[in-house]
């Protein structure tokens, strides 16, 4: 007699879904059960990654909020600085906010 591959006798010429009918039930239910756990796992491992790039994402907005924090600050202490410069030029009153007589450059010498 040749040998055969298969667990059963005269399957060797049966479709797929004719194979899966010959199965023993636990055969059948253990297969189901690891299609339904290979599921789970597929969703659970796009779901971490997706957490990941939205955290990603948050990370990068919350940085871009302090960056214009920042440069909003100093545009409003330069914009100051800068009219406090030009009222000192104007009226020569050394005491005006933000003006110190150390200040260096070439608005600080008089012509």
């Amino acid at each position: 007699m040749a040998e055969r591959n298969s667990e059963r006798p005269g399957a060797e010429g049966l479709t797929p879904a004719a194979r899966l009918n010959n199965l023993p039930a636990t055969w059948k239910l253990t297969l189901a059960f690891a299609v339904v756990l290979s599921a789970i796992a597929a969703m659970g491992a796009v779901l971490a990654i997706n957490l990941r790039v939205v955290q990603q994402a948050d990370a990068a907005d919350n940085h871009a909020h302090k960056v214009a924090a920042t440069a909003s600050s100093a545009l409003f202490v330069l914009t100051r600085q800068e009219d406090s410069l030009r009222g000192y030029i104007i009226s020569g009153d050394p005491s005006m906010p933000g003006v110190s007589p150390t200040t260096t450059g070439p608005c600080s010498r008089r012509a």
